[in-house]
């Protein structure tokens, strides 16, 4: 994107709750002047499925507003047709649909569904992506472009193995340091992709505010939640922004749509509060991270 006016917007974790979709779009229009047709780029960083129940109306609104869809683990668990913790017996219904968009990487007009893709130098994903793939962004000279096309070709081929087979151990993009799996409490900042800025979902700046086993070098102090947390600036070597909207640790509790769910996950007990909202704004090569109504980001000039 370089200088120029282009945006992308990365979305993700709506985890069947429409709302914090629309709540994004909401806060976009007012702060941003919208997603303009054909200018600016949403990307929805995977994970529509399970905990809330409008799983349906989710996909609805990424496929219709989104150019491009990422694989998240809770939606690879269905393609592939596993279960995974708080998955929603229900989504399975998905997996179909979700079989033709892995075979075609779209589903007839609508967006590209990819593991990784890029925006302006910065690397967008679920979960984020680790120094396990140094090796090969070197091979592609640093492009970015090319390094997530390969990923791409290779995480497609590799999921379609699984279907056939089982197998996911003896495929790198489909282990626990995956771009869908990759877990900052257990292998911290450090574990990433270095030198390369990220945006990336799955893992709450919360729920690392919260104290589950964090590394120390992604420990935040008491109270220090969200956006803000872990935008690190370009000084750091493992420069990462947090787009999860944190579901499952800002949930209020009541609600008849939420009572069928805390039968299933207690801590699910009920929608997100009113007007939640987390997504990250990319803009020649600067990010920014807005969320619930309060700017929390940081640039990373590049």
């Amino acid at each position: 994107m370089g200088s120029d006016a282009h945006r992308v917007f990365v979305l993700a974790d709506c985890h069947g709750w429409s709302e914090l979709i629309v709540n994004a779009l909401r806060d976009i229009r007012s702060r941003h002047g919208g997603v303009r047709e054909g200018v600016d780029r949403l990307v929805f960083a995977g994970d529509f499925l399970d905990r809330g129940p409008r799983a349906q109306e989710c996909l609805d609104l990424i496929e219709a507003l989104a150019g491009e869809v990422l694989w998240g683990n809770h939606d690879l668990a269905v393609t592939v047709g596993y279960v995974i913790k708080d998955q929603d017996p229900g989504s399975l219904c998905f997996q179909p649909g979700l079989r033709e968009r892995l075979a075609s990487g779209r589903a007839g007009g609508g967006p590209e569904w990819k593991l990784v893709t890029e925006a302006g130098g910065v690397l967008i994903s679920h979960a984020g992506v680790s120094s396990d793939y140094a090796a090969d962004l070197d091979a592609c000279g640093g492009d970015l472009a090319e390094f997530c096309r390969r990923l791409n070709e290779e995480h497609a081929e590799a999921v379609a193995l699984e279907i056939r087979n089982g197998d996911w151990k003896t495929a790198r993009t489909r282990g626990k340091r995956s771009p869908t799996r990759y877990k900052l409490e257990k292998y911290g900042t450090e574990g990433l992709l270095s030198g390369v800025v990220q945006v990336i979902g799955h893992t709450p700046p919360e729920k690392l505010a919260r104290g589950h086993g964090v590394a120390e070098s992604v420990a935040l102090a008491p109270g220090e939640v969200g956006g803000k947390a872990l935008a690190r600036r370009s000084a750091d070597p493992h420069p990462l922004y947090l787009v999860d909207p944190s579901v499952q640790w800002s949930l209020t509790g009541g609600g008849a749509e939420g009572a069928a769910h805390a039968a299933r996950a207690a801590r699910y007990a009920g929608p997100p509060p009113p007007g939640r909202y987390r997504y990250a704004a990319i803009q020649g090569g600067r990010v920014s991270v807005h969320e619930s109504g309060t700017y929390e980001g940081a640039a990373t000039d590049r």
